[in-house]
């Protein structure tokens, strides 16, 4: 009976060793072992459908294009004119592109509110009888010239205030669709070509 209980008491103290042993072991006490290799990148998925387009938006208005021109450049002429002729010069530097690709060359003279296209001659009603024209050189000049048609001294030039320079490249179309010639653009008014260039003051 005594042996019997020996050895209970013997099994016993094993187990609560046992015991003991697996409540002291902490996950830490072991090193983390290395990342396993990582596996293959999957196939894509199908695209996507394209979304709708959105609506065109609505028509700008009409710009300058390819279209050139000056700012108000103040007369050089002589005041007053003590000849029958006088001119003076306007720098252009895009003048020869211009002429070379069939362009048009528009020159208008402001006096006040009055805006006026040269070439220009007045005869009498303005108690002168002067020409004024333009004439072009090679190396982007633009000469704005008056003479008096009657041989008499000129005096004060009735358009010596300030002058605008227009030009319009070869092939520029209006409304429609249609190519406008340099008589086209000669026959508008200032304001009419101020317009459709889109042309600020």
């Amino acid at each position: 009976m005594m042996k019997n209980a020996m050895q209970i008491s013997k099994q016993l103290l094993t187990a609560i060793l046992l015991i003991s042993l697996v409540i002291s072991c902490s996950p830490e006490d072991g090193e983390i072992g290395p990342q396993g290799p990582q596996g293959e990148q999957g196939v894509p998925g199908p695209a996507g459908e394209d979304g709708q387009d959105g609506e065109q938006g609505e028509q700008g208005e009409t710009g300058t294009a390819n279209v050139i021109y000056s700012e108000w450049i103040p007369s050089d002429f002589a005041s007053p004119i003590t000849d029958d002729f006088d001119q003076f010069e306007l720098d252009v530097p895009q003048l020869n592109e211009v002429l070379q690709d069939s362009g048009v060359i528009l020159v208008y003279a402001r006096r006040s509110t009055l805006i006026y296209p040269i070439p220009i001659t007045f005869f009498g009603s303005l108690d002168e009888n002067y020409n004024w024209r333009l004439l072009t050189t090679n190396d982007d000049i633009i000469a704005v010239r008056v003479n008096s048609t009657d041989g008499g001294v000129i005096g004060e030039p009735f358009l010596n205030d300030e002058y605008r320079y227009v030009l319009i490249p070869g092939g520029q179309e209006a409304e429609g669709g249609r190519t406008m010639s340099a008589q086209d653009y000669q026959n508008m008014s200032y304001e009419e070509i101020a317009h459709l260039f889109n042309i600020k003051d």
